[in-house]
């Protein structure tokens, strides 16, 4: 919650003739105010993982677009968390630390489902090495990955795909497909062809690299205090939407929120409609965020950018229930 002692509102001096408890009464009434005035972003990612941003450069956006507040979510890693706390402090962003996981579903999607968790005791030294043996499991994969595809005609080689921090994911071998493919400037429908490509090496990969469960993945949030949230459920292609019965199930295992706005969420499509019931029916956190990576344009911070101001405060309040 903002503390409006800052700014000396609540100081006595100021406020003599009111009695001690509309006092108290004003400083709520203000505070929330105040907050749902607040702008945030809750699902960025920096060059840790699949972003092209810095932490700094992230959280500079984020000042430039008027954002009060910005979640740092980086695939299933926390190396930006501590530069991203730095320069929130001397931008004044507040950051929203947070991590997004890759699981694989319990009904067996087309794609693995994400889940954020937010407020996590991130420098816990049991989470970090769950992390780092993932990051050896995930270079092995890509490996493997990368030999499919080279066997499939695709002149590629695991250095092209890695970041300048190293890190590979599934939308650098979709790119570089597309480059090598003299599609540099590609749509969406380019982009969703060649997934199909990923989706055929990812299915060549053994069990032990796969990625954790989904509900594994939602103890181990819980275990380090975090607030789980199921990213993302809707897509533009149907067949990528989370399947209704998955959100259900994972409702009902303790998912404490799900993300309801994003860049390319319709507010108004009936998927969206129906999670968005769901949320209220279950009274769980409805987050929002653009899920900006700056590969392309279609997920731009501020696009999507939350409607539900006064969701983060629920947030907060969940780290100390």
């Amino acid at each position: 919650m903002v503390l409006i002692q800052k700014e000396g509102i609540c100081n006595r001096n100021i406020c003599p003739v009111l009695p001690m408890s509309k006092l108290v009464l004003f400083v709520i009434i203000y505070n929330c105010i105040i907050f749902l005035l607040m702008k945030g972003d809750l699902h960025n990612h920096t060059y840790y993982s699949d972003g092209n941003h810095s932490p700094e450069s992230l959280v500079l956006l984020a000042k430039e677009k008027g954002l009060d507040y910005l979640g740092v979510t980086d695939h299933d890693r926390i190396d930006g968390l501590k530069e991203a706390q730095k320069y929130g402090k001397k931008y004044k962003v507040e950051i929203v630390p947070g991590i997004e996981f890759s699981t694989i579903c319990p009904l067996n999607t087309p794609f693995s489902v994400h889940l954020l968790g937010y407020y996590m005791n991130w420098q816990d030294s049991g989470l970090k090495k769950y992390l780092q043996t993932g990051k050896k499991k995930f270079v092995k994969k890509y490996e493997l990955i990368v030999r499919y595809l080279r066997k499939k005609g695709f002149p590629l080689s695991y250095k092209m795909l890695q970041n300048e921090k190293g890190y590979v994911g599934g939308g650098a071998v979709v790119y570089q497909l597309l480059v090598l493919a003299g599609k540099a400037d590609f749509t969406h429908e380019d982009w969703m062809e060649y997934v199909k490509y990923l989706e055929e090496a990812m299915a060549t990969v053994p069990d032990d690299l796969s990625y954790p469960s989904t509900l594994d993945t939602l103890k181990l949030i819980k275990k380090h205090k975090g607030i789980p949230v199921l990213a993302h459920p809707y897509q533009e292609e149907e067949e990528y939407c989370i399947p209704l019965p998955v959100v259900d199930e994972l409702i009902s295992k303790g998912i404490q929120g799900i993300e309801i706005m994003g860049s390319m969420n319709p507010s108004d499509h009936p998927y969206v409609q129906e999670i968005k019931n769901k949320a209220r029916a279950h009274k769980l956190i409805m987050t929002g965020g653009s899920d900006t990576h700056n590969i392309n344009k279609r997920c731009e911070m501020g696009q999507g950018t939350f409607e539900y101001n006064g969701e983060l405060l629920k947030l907060k309040k969940n780290i100390n229930s």
